[in-house]
């Protein structure tokens, strides 16, 4: 059974560990600065969580550790497991502002970077993995296999890590924007609330199956959806004309905050 560490147990922290007790064959040492969101864990899953007094105690017992503090937080939580961690075992980091490099120059251990989704809550979507040098190929499959138990894990260069995360991991609040936007609609078409979700998410599930299960692009989808001249299509136009360009603005405004954030991260160091 592998020992799983988790330092910050947050809404990706927290939502990493529910995950990984409900795939099962894993024991997790966690901890978090506020013991209140740890407890919670560790009452829900007893048999399968320890909760620990500190970050160096999470890092002495586990096998792979993730990180999910905060960027304000991590400079003090590397300084504290520096001289606990050993070189054999594996520091994940989510924390999209540190970069491999920073990882490895202040940890003796392997490290990798992951992007997890809200979509693990459910074991499923996609996780960003970023592997560090010190990684063999071996070490890399145990990861990835790791990864497997609560979703897909996608391989990318870190210098992607913008653009692919806006895709993976804010791309379900994006998602869930037009599909409120769309539920709205209804209401005021006489849908109820409830009814409108259930169905947007029924038809998204099933538009997501027909890319994986059928690979039918997205283009054909709206093709074959959308005939010439009819109901669909009229709907189409209006979205191609208030929408445009609307996602590449999206991608520039996340870029924008990226930026500002790792400046801010930088001056914590």
């Amino acid at each position: 059974m592998v020992h799983i560490g988790i330092i910050g147990t947050g809404h990706m922290g927290g939502m990493l560990a529910t995950a990984f007790c409900e795939a099962g064959t894993a024991h997790l040492f966690i901890h978090n600065r506020t013991k209140r969101k740890a407890q919670r864990l560790e009452d829900q899953f007893p048999m399968s969580i320890t909760l620990c007094d500190d970050s160096e105690s999470v890092v002495e017992q586990a096998d792979v550790t993730f990180l999910c503090t905060n960027a304000k937080d991590l400079p003090s939580v590397l300084t504290s497991i520096r001289t606990k961690v050993q070189p054999h075992q594996y520091i994940i980091s989510i924390n999209s502002h540190y970069t491999l490099r920073d990882l490895e120059a202040q940890l003796p251990c392997k490290v990798a970077k992951v992007i997890p989704s809200i979509t693990q809550t459910v074991r499923s979507g996609i996780l960003l993995f970023m592997p560090g040098n010190r990684l063999t190929h071996e070490d890399e499959e145990q990861l990835l296999a790791l990864l497997r138990r609560i979703g897909e894990p996608h391989l990318i260069e870190e210098t992607q890590t913008r653009v692919y995360s806006d895709l993976t991991s804010c791309g379900p609040a994006f998602i869930a924007y037009w599909l409120l936007q769309f539920t709205d609609a209804a209401k005021q078409h006489g849908v109820p609330e409830p009814i409108a979700q259930h169905l947007l998410a029924a038809m998204a599930e099933g538009v997501g199956r027909l890319i994986t299960e059928k690979q039918m692009t997205l283009q054909e989808i709206i093709t074959r959806v959308a005939v010439p001249g009819g109901i669909t299509e009229a709907g189409l136009h209006v979205l191609e004309a208030t929408e445009k360009n609307l996602f590449i603005r999206v991608l520039e405004a996340t870029q924008r905050k990226q930026e500002n954030l790792t400046h801010s991260a930088d001056d914590t160091r």
